[in-house]
């Protein structure tokens, strides 16, 4: 399973993120504490997540924050000047 893109672009909204228990989820998720996981085949698990984050504000209020932070670490402009600098390293390595 691949990061879905819409993950960061929900995360640059700065919103909880409830995503299906797949290993990059989960990593992500537990790394960044933007959100949490469910299982997919589960419909009763993903009511569970859902309702963990309603009884608890003030936890969906820090991974808000911690989902904004994300959403600017993996931003199109920090993706495109890491792109950048690994070619120009690629490059400078090719000049020698």
């Amino acid at each position: 399973h691949a990061t879905p893109n819409k993950l960061y672009c929900y995360a640059s909204a700065g919103l909880c993120l409830a995503l299906p228990d797949y290993p990059i989820n989960r990593k992500i998720l537990e790394k960044y504490k933007a959100g949490v996981v469910f299982n997919p085949d589960d419909i009763s698990d993903f009511a569970k997540a859902l309702q963990t984050l309603v009884d608890s504000p003030e936890m969906v209020k820090e991974m808000r924050k911690n989902s904004l932070c994300l959403g600017k670490m993996f931003s199109f402009d920090n993706e495109m000047n890491h792109f950048r600098s690994i070619v120009a390293e690629a490059l400078s390595k090719g000049e020698k």
